[in-house]
């Protein structure tokens, strides 16, 4: 999940951190690590991250704490007109050329 960036201008970008913020003003996602830390990341995957320095070595929960994206839904299909369809093809026969039932 990722936060609208023009809603957070001005927030934490990648590999800053977002615990207060709970959004990132470049598109990255706020994940979650405990209780106390929070970062903006491409990615995280749960549990210990052999990258973080050896006394930060504490398993992340990769909780998402930005805003889900604001999603355009996807277009709905355009169906035929059963009246310009009429003497078309009915239930299981094939619609290929007609392009209607």
């Amino acid at each position: 999940a990722v936060a609208d960036p023009i809603l957070c201008s001005g927030g934490p970008s990648v590999w800053q951190s977002c615990q207060h913020s709970k959004c990132c003003a470049d598109g990255s996602t706020c994940f979650e690590k405990n209780a106390y830390y929070a970062q903006c990341r491409p990615s995280c995957s749960p549990g210990v991250h052999e990258d973080d320095l050896p006394q930060y070595r504490d398993p992340w929960s990769c909780t998402v704490l930005s805003a889900a994206p604001s999603v355009t839904p996807a277009p709905t299909p355009a169906v035929a007109d059963p009246i310009l369809c009429s003497g078309g093809p009915g239930l299981w026969q094939s619609c290929q050329h007609s392009k209607c039932c």
